[in-house]
């Protein structure tokens, strides 16, 4: 089970969907300044879920693990990670 879950790419996963989140991130933030969100942080959660699952979603083509242990994981850490850090920018941005 140990090698399914961390594969040969993890860390480039982990890194490149939390790379690729950034500029979508930065301009979703942007864009929401201009509106009134009544709850900051959550909207930028709200944000770096939605973006981090795109980006994913097309860095999965790219990648060659099958595993489904690895897509929950190490995805789904990437997500965690790019929400956690969209909703703390999105607290400090969205006032």
């Amino acid at each position: 089970i140990l090698p399914e879950m961390v594969g040969q790419t993890a860390a480039a996963c982990l890194l490149s969907v939390t790379a690729l989140s950034v500029v979508p991130v930065t301009l979703g933030l942007l864009l929401l300044r201009r509106g009134a969100p009544t709850r900051p942080g959550l909207t930028g959660a709200c944000l770096g879920i939605a973006t981090a699952a795109a980006a994913a979603s097309g860095y999965a083509l790219h990648c060659t693990e099958d595993s489904p242990l690895f897509f929950v994981l190490w995805y789904g850490l990437a997500i965690a990670i790019t929400a956690g850090l969209a909703a703390l920018a999105g607290s400090r941005l969205l006032r």
